[in-house]
């Protein structure tokens, strides 16, 4: 589907464009696949903060989310549409899109009544329930689930990152077009040809068998189970190196807990890391951990995960059925229960004392994920679908290769 004219609508003033955690990522890498794909992509944005990226060269437009957090999160998402509805009819002017994607936010009503107005399609990617996440600081709930439901049953397609979001959406929109498209990977960056040797260097890893860590440092993610599970294997073994790469609100308080465990040589947070220097840090891992905690709202779809499957790197994971989904249990990556460290521990060292089954595992999970993996993949895949939609609704047209 070539030469088509795609507006990427991004509202959410909390992802930061150029940032590090896996939503900023998921924004670059679908433009760059849709242009990948011959697309002329256009981003609007409400947050173009964090690094700048020379390599991004998606042409992109900003407007100020609203600092004021007196008016309470309903109000300052209202009026955020309302400043987004008008970036939109501004951006509209020069560049005559043939689709709208978004990613869904909370009352963002600006791209729906754009695409009525063009009569275009609109997409509304979904990647998490957000009414439910967002429980804790809405003060009209039942205001945001009716915003919500209009929303996404006017959109000419809905598509979800996991199992789990498509299902809320055949709730919330019984008669809408779902389809499923997992998270990807960038695989002209992440793939077994990178080296970790500046990494190694650089923390000091060479001739230590490293376990390593990428990716924001939520309390989910569970870098504290990881840090205690670190703990119990280098009172046996002090040839490990624990490399935990990420930022966030928690760095500090788990920065205090290796600190007190008298272990700082053998841990080390290193940050977060900018986004070029990522697939490095993974190459210079020899088992990639990602330990995430039991949480009820689990609905999501591990970018993480699939960079640690592009470098062919041999996995320890939680045992949850998310998980499951997608790798199988002593063939793809080693599963264990969550938030137990000795578990983890037992795991861990089980696997570093048989290199040929590191070996296994690895190429056993790249050649089972390795079909579809891309970004390019899931941005062909939504593409395709909107070639087919019917002529009606938003869609006055049909879009052609």
């Amino acid at each position: 589907m070539r030469g088509l004219r795609i507006l990427y609508v991004c509202s959410d003033e909390g992802i930061d464009l150029f940032g590090t955690r896996g939503c900023c990522t998921h924004v670059r890498e679908m433009c760059k696949a849709f242009q990948a794909l011959g697309c002329e992509v256009r981003l609007v944005v409400s947050n173009d903060g964090g690094a700048f990226d020379p390599s991004f060269d998606i042409k992109y437009d900003s407007f100020c989310a609203l600092e004021s957090k007196k008016l309470g999160y309903d109000f300052r998402k209202l009026l955020l549409n309302r400043q987004l509805g008008k970036k939109l009819a501004e951006t509209r002017l020069g560049f005559e899109p043939d689709i709208i994607y978004e990613r869904y936010d909370l009352y963002a009503t600006a791209g729906s009544k754009l695409a009525l107005r063009s009569r275009i399609p609109h997409v509304i990617e979904v990647n998490a329930p957000l009414v439910i996440e967002q429980r804790n600081v809405l003060h009209f709930p039942r205001l945001a689930r009716l915003y919500e439901r209009r929303t996404l049953s006017k959109a000419s397609l809905l598509v979800g990152v996991s199992p789990d979001v498509c299902d809320m959406m055949r709730e919330t929109a019984p008669d809408a077009q779902i389809l499923l498209v997992e998270n990807g990977v960038n695989i002209d960056l992440f793939n077994p040809s990178v080296s970790g040797e500046a990494i190694k260097r650089r923390y000091g890893l060479d001739g230590k068998t490293t376990i390593g860590f990428v990716g924001s440092l939520k309390g989910r993610q569970g870098i504290s189970t990881m840090i205690r599970a670190a703990m119990l294997l280098l009172e046996k073994n002090d040839s490990l190196r624990f490399l935990i790469v990420g930022g966030g609100n928690n760095l500090a308080k788990y920065r205090k807990q290796v600190t007190d465990s008298g272990h700082s040589e053998g841990i080390i947070l290193t940050g977060p890391a900018p986004n070029h220097e990522v697939p490095s840090y993974i190459a210079a891992f020899d088992v990639c951990v990602a330990p995430y905690m039991p949480y009820p709202e689990l609905h999501f779809s591990s970018i993480k995960l699939k960079e640690y499957v592009a470098m062919q790197k041999p996995i320890v994971t939680t045992d949850l059925p998310q998980i499951r989904e997608v790798l199988r249990d002593g063939l793809d990556a080693i599963l264990a229960k969550p938030a137990d460290e000795k578990g983890l521990a037992e795991k861990i060292a089980s696997l570093i004392a048989n290199p040929a089954s590191m070996k296994m595992l690895a190429q056993s999970a790249h050649d089972h994920l390795k079909d579809g993996i891309s970004w390019t993949d899931g941005a062909r895949k939504i593409l395709d679908a909107v070639r087919n939609l019917p002529e009606n609704g938003n869609n006055d047209r049909r879009l052609s290769n």
